[in-house]
């Protein structure tokens, strides 16, 4: 065969491969890079998206469980209170209101435990979840003498107990392993009380819904993550305050 010819037909060849245009990389990383956007989450086999295979939960419709503590300041006093029927009651006990006008109520930091769990579908957050703050103060404190129907009675606040059902509704938006967030918080709160009056206790149970709100960031570490928010509410009880908590996707 004609030497030319081999020569022209090898310079073809490696002329047609030169002005082939370069492989690009998913989001245009080169070989080797790290990034990887919530569209390749899903390629497992993937060398380049390894560190965020259990990331990719978040960005898609997911659930959420998660358990913390939680710190208020509270005013409760713009809750009905009603006496609980016993037959050891005082009968001038259902006209008693001073005291859940003064402290305990009147201002006390709260503490305890949440647990919430969450449905997220496309941004949108749905809550649910449990709350049982503890009001901190002490008793010897709230002793006082007050007036009924014209006669002084000594009357303490023996005990406060307080559990809330949560509920919300809000957005969120994910930037990989932080999530920034905004609830609308509606709490249906139940209280039980106990006074000593002149040395015989009675007992007042309420209940009460609270309208609120809640911003929040989420630190996402693989499929756990931590919660810290702060909140406020708009109507019933007040309180002021935040929560942390620790919990887990899927």
């Amino acid at each position: 065969m004609n030497p030319t010819l081999l020569l022209l037909a090898a310079q073809l060849v490696v002329g047609a491969a030169s002005s082939e245009p370069p492989v690009s990389q998913p989001n245009g990383v080169a070989p080797g890079g790290s990034a990887c956007s919530p569209e390749d989450w899903s390629r497992e086999s993937d060398d380049v998206c390894a560190e965020n295979r259990a990331l990719k939960v978040y960005g898609r419709t997911h659930g959420e469980f998660s358990f913390g503590y939680l710190g208020q300041w509270s005013n409760e006093t713009n809750r009905a209170l009603e006496l609980k029927p016993s037959d050891a009651n005082p009968p001038f006990a259902g006209a008693i209101t001073e005291p859940f006008l003064g402290a305990p109520f009147s201002g006390s930091v709260l503490s305890g435990a949440t647990i919430e769990s969450r449905v997220v579908y496309d941004g949108i957050r749905i809550t649910a979840g449990l709350r049982f703050p503890f009001l901190n103060y002490r008793p010897g404190d709230t002793a006082q003498i007050i007036n009924v129907g014209g006669v002084p009675r000594e009357v303490l606040v023996r005990s406060v107990s307080l559990w809330d059902v949560r509920t919300g509704i809000g957005l969120e938006y994910s930037f990989r392993r932080v999530t920034p967030y905004f609830d609308v918080l509606g709490d249906l709160q139940t209280m039980t009380t106990q006074l000593v009056v002149d040395g015989a206790p009675v007992k007042y149970q309420g209940t009460a819904f609270s309208l609120g709100g809640r911003v929040g960031m989420r630190f996402q570490f693989e499929h756990a993550f931590l919660a810290v928010s702060a909140e406020a509410t708009a109507l019933g009880p007040l309180r002021l305050g935040g929560s942390a908590q620790l919990g887990f996707a899927f």
